[in-house]
């Protein structure tokens, strides 16, 4: 099938001629699927193990089946690997991709609301898949549109309060085998080396030189160095999503939007995500954070802040 002459009707059809409408949806989700397991699930693969690209490839998109927001995510990430891979025809799979982003978004919200309001059994893995999935097409969606780095940040972490709830309540053996493939990954010194450990020194001092009476300023620098061993170990996408991390960094911006250590857990993430520019849903957006942090004054506060500010644009070339 020709990508350039593909149809997109819209997911909730209204048409009185189902049969007529069926087939150029059949059609492109079949090519979606194929995509996603024979190109799209390798940009997404998590470490050198063998079990978790089988997970990526068999598990995942059989889970998929019983579950339509999380086919959706991979059809709505899918679709936007194809706009990145096929320019031609880029702006018919970004629309494809942001319908199915918009559904899988809504039912994923009613999801995560079941889970908060314990009301039915719900398939933790399945949501947690969608949630990660979700963070990246967010980011893809909002760089699309030219949004800044740090609306990007604030709404991913808008959206990670309900995948920090469900990463709580994944069962433990599955959370231990992944712990156990992650620490078997070496650490790839590009990302973590001695001048980020350094870094996170300042930051740590930073974050306890004011009062934190409720451990969340201590709390976004633990989970964010956990995001940057994740990645240092190859588990790149687990670590881009970092939903800890940046649902504490909302919170944050919530808390105190203007103060320096806000600003320094923002120009932090822009070196993680800059540390992982190989992937396609990234790119440049690390670079263009550093950036566009550099230019808030708060961080001319404290020794810290301009350290941290010198040694970003240093990582960024800038």
């Amino acid at each position: 099938m020709s990508s350039a002459h593909v149809q997109t009707p819209p997911l909730n059809n209204d048409s009185k001629d189902v049969h007529a409408a069926l087939p150029p949806r059949r059609q492109i989700e079949l090519e979606l699927l194929h995509q996603y397991m024979t190109e799209t699930y390798k940009t997404i693969a998590q470490g050198t193990h063998h079990a978790n690209a089988t997970k990526l490839l068999v598990d995942i998109p059989l889970l998929a089946l019983q579950h339509t927001e999380l086919m959706d995510t991979i059809f709505s990430l899918t679709a936007f690997h194809m706009a990145s891979t096929r320019p031609q025809c880029a702006s018919l799979w970004n629309e494809l991709a942001l319908q199915y982003k918009d559904r899988a978004l809504g039912l994923h919200s009613k999801s995560i609301a079941r889970v908060i309001q314990r009301q039915g059994e719900q398939n933790i893995e399945a949501l947690f898949g969608a949630s990660i999935v979700i963070a990246i097409t967010t980011i893809i969606g909002m760089k699309q549109e030219s949004a800044s780095f740090l609306s990007i940040l604030y709404a991913v972490g808008r959206l990670s309060f309900g995948s920090s709830l469900l990463e709580s309540q994944r069962p433990e053996a599955i959370s231990s085998a992944e712990q156990a493939m992650l620490s078997h990954e070496a650490l790839d010194a590009s990302i973590i080396g001695t001048d980020v450990i350094d870094a996170f020194q300042h930051l740590r001092t930073l974050a306890l030189r004011e009062d934190d009476p409720d451990g969340l300023r201590s709390a976004s620098v633990d989970s964010l160095w956990k995001c940057f061993e994740y990645c240092a170990r190859g588990w790149r996408v687990t670590g881009g999503s970092g939903f800890g991390a940046l649902c504490q960094y909302s919170m944050l911006v919530d808390r105190a939007p203007q103060d320096s250590f806000t600003h320094c857990v923002a120009i932090v993430i822009g070196v993680l995500m800059h540390s992982i520019r190989d992937r396609w849903w990234v790119a440049d957006l690390g670079k263009l954070g550093i950036a566009e942090v550099s230019e808030f004054d708060s961080l001319q506060d404290s020794m810290e802040g301009v350290t941290l500010m010198t040694w970003a644009q240093q990582r960024a070339g800038l």
